[in-house]
């Protein structure tokens, strides 16, 4: 049915649509790190006395410390965590954009081997109908 090159080269793909998929969780889990990181410096902005409170509480239930703490320590710590969920982030959703064009040229390949269009759902078919919110986004 099949013969060998074309069972090798539907295993890579199989194997390179499964690294995108992990790829994509993992940006997708920075956007929140970041979203959350973003609502700390909102909420520290909105209620900066409260928000001291509440770290400082927090970190005394948690680990045992009982400390009246600078919020302004806290946070550059967390700018520092924002600039590293950014940057892999922005590094994640790279990798995913360069691994979608890689995925089109194994496409391209398997249906020289079978023939005919077989294989379509990250190439043509992902590429049909695409959603203008989804342009708009891509070009951002």
């Amino acid at each position: 049915m099949l013969d060998e090159l074309t069972s090798i080269i539907y295993d890579h793909y199989k194997d390179t649509c499964s690294i995108i998929c992990d790829a994509i969780k993992r940006r997708d889990r920075l956007m929140l790190f970041v979203i959350i990181a973003l609502g700390f410096f909102a909420f520290q902005n909105l209620f900066p006395s409260l928000a001291n409170t509440m770290v400082s509480d927090f970190l005394n239930f948690k680990f045992g410390i009982n400390l009246k703490l600078d919020l302004s320590m806290i946070g550059n710590i967390v700018w520092f965590l924002l600039l590293i969920f950014t940057l892999r982030y922005f590094q994640t959703a790279v990798f995913v954009e360069r691994q979608h064009l890689y995925i089109h040229k194994i496409e391209e390949k398997l249906n020289k081997q079978f023939g005919e269009e077989v294989i379509t759902r990250e190439g043509k078919s992902y590429l049909t109908n695409y959603p203008y919110f989804s342009d708009w986004m891509c070009a951002l």
